[in-house]
């Protein structure tokens, strides 16, 4: 993946969540959030879907996908929205959008103690 692209699947298929100023902007403006609340909020475990579907959406969307918000909150409701790899994607993306790629893996993996799976 390029530009520090975050990989997620949905529905079974594979997307990339591309950290752009465009995609902040939108996710802002979409949740009434902050960037970085909506990154305490994610941790605390209380992301709501539609705040998902729409940072999902607007990662996707950065990276050229073209799809309804409202479907994506619907593949994410299959999902589950404690689906540990959707949560990471998810929180991994919130970090690059305030952070380098290299400093968003480490403050992640610091936040939630996991292994680092790139070595």
């Amino acid at each position: 993946m390029a530009h520090g692209d975050i990989a997620i699947t949905l529905a079974g298929r594979g997307y990339a969540l591309r950290p752009t100023f465009g995609a902040a902007r939108e996710i802002e403006r979409r949740t009434d959030f902050a960037l970085a609340e909506l990154c305490q909020v994610h941790r605390a475990g209380r992301l709501k879907y539609e705040e998902a579907a729409t940072i999902i959406w607007a990662g996707a969307e950065a990276a050229g996908e073209r799809f309804n918000v409202d479907d994506v909150a619907e593949a994410v409701f299959m999902v589950r929205i404690t689906d540990p790899a959707l949560r990471e994607a998810i929180g991994l993306f919130l970090l690059a959008l305030l952070w380098s790629p290299e400093t968003a893996r480490k403050k992640w993996l610091e936040e939630t103690g996991a292994a680092d799976p790139t070595g």
